[in-house]
């Protein structure tokens, strides 16, 4: 075992948990159906949330060149998973759960956005303490946005506005895997 297969097992485990958290919210959704009313704000946000959980995993592949790992180089790397995770924990409401998902959300919109802030720039700026590349790259140009977006919806209860910038967020994550990460290689 590679010392990259070995970081990357303890980081599979925390994305594999926030896979799980993000589709059984999703699941119990659909399975609930007649007991939770559904909202697209919500929704949208899954597929956000689920986009970005498979993303950190992909640009993780980008540590793989790295021969000597030390316990902050790994926190560093951990950070933005176990924030996602957090994330999609709190966006699951459980199983039992009966109501309006868009009123669920707009209970923990701000703890969600908060979040989200942390995660971008943690994020953005692992590979910068990792690796010493450079923080200013076409990489990282969705993280702006993406911070703009989560101090507005952190801060507005307006719902109208929410659903236009989560679109407008999963639009941005769809460019950056697209065009900027399609590919990775050795």
């Amino acid at each position: 075992m590679s010392l990259f297969e070995f970081i990357m097992v303890l980081s599979s485990i925390i994305v594999g948990m926030s896979l799980t958290e993000i589709l059984s919210g999703m699941a119990d959704s659909f399975i609930n159906k007649n007991k939770r009313k559904f909202s697209w704000i919500h929704f949208l946000l899954s597929i956000v949330v689920l986009m970005a959980i498979v993303q950190i995993w992909w640009e993780q592949w980008d540590f793989n060149s790295i021969n000597q790992w030390t316990l902050s180089d790994l926190f560093f790397l951990m950070i933005p998973l176990i924030l996602v995770f957090l994330i999609a924990r709190i966006m699951n409401p459980g199983r039992e759960f009966s109501g309006s998902m868009e009123d669920y959300y707009f209970k923990n919109a701000s703890k969600i956005w908060i979040l989200v802030g942390l995660l971008v720039l943690l994020a953005t700026t692992s590979r910068t303490f990792i690796l010493g590349s450079k923080l200013l790259v076409v990489d990282n140009l969705s993280s702006l946005p993406t911070l703009f977006i989560a101090l507005f919806l952190g801060i507005s209860p307006n719902r109208l506005l929410h659903t236009i910038l989560i679109s407008a967020l999963l639009a941005t994550i769809l460019l950056d895997v697209l065009l900027i990460n399609f590919l990775i290689s050795i």
